[in-house]
């Protein structure tokens, strides 16, 4: 196994791990409460792993050398990533769930919800770091941060929309004029942009921390070419 498939394995093993770990607490809670209603945490983690496999294929697909019909199908995989990575910095605004009455209970479910966060959240910062490896190969350094940058805005705009709104992904296909008139509208809503602020800071900078420790590992042990 070369450097390469490491790097892209080990960090993919991680992420499962976290996501199995999560799905374990979420199953062991249902057992001693007889409870299932954070049973949608599993799907919300599902529809941030979206992203990542979105990413991997499109990253795949910039290495192939040669056959230019399979180039043409970047920039739809790129608006397709774009349109579910939403879905990624989402599970963070699942913590309003948690229920404030200290107890043990409160404890298990902060830390079951926030393990959902952070394994969705870590799925969409590999993502964004595949997507912005292409984009810098394709133009350069600073066309790829630019990319980053208004991802991240985007994004948070889109967490706005699923929160408040409750608009998903698939209503793009399901309901395009609706969903098209509350985007463009909505712009303007004070708590939209509020909301698009703080998750697109967020995003930059779990983003910019996600990549700074890569740059450490390579700085410690050694580059891979990537």
């Amino acid at each position: 196994m070369n450097s390469t498939t490491n790097f892209i394995s080990k960090p993919i093993k991680a992420l499962a791990l976290s996501a199995l770990l999560s799905v374990i607490l979420m199953f062991s809670r249902i057992f001693l409460t007889g409870n299932t209603a954070y049973i949608f945490l599993s799907w919300n983690l599902f529809l941030a792993w979206v992203p990542l496999l979105l990413a991997f294929i499109l990253r795949k697909i910039h290495r192939k050398p040669g056959r230019p019909f399979f180039k043409i199908m970047l920039w739809p995989l790129f608006s397709l990533w774009l349109l579910f990575f939403p879905n990624a910095p989402y599970l963070v605004t699942d913590l309003i769930h948690v229920n404030y009455q200290y107890g043990a209970k409160y404890w298990f479910d902060l830390v079951l919800i926030y393990l959902f966060a952070f394994s969705g959240l870590s799925a969409g910062m590999m993502s964004l770091y595949w997507v912005h490896q292409v984009i810098k190969e394709v133009f350069n350094s600073f066309w790829g941060w630019l990319m980053v940058a208004c991802c991240s805005l985007l994004a948070g705009y889109g967490v706005y929309l699923g929160r408040i709104l409750r608009w998903n992904s698939w209503d793009l296909f399901a309901n395009p004029w609706q969903l098209l008139e509350d985007s463009t509208t909505q712009i303007y809503d004070q708590t939209a942009q509020a909301i698009t602020l703080v998750f697109g800071l967020l995003l930059f900078c779990s983003y910019f921390l996600f990549i700074s420790l890569l740059h450490y590992k390579y700085e410690t042990y050694g580059s891979i070419q990537n």
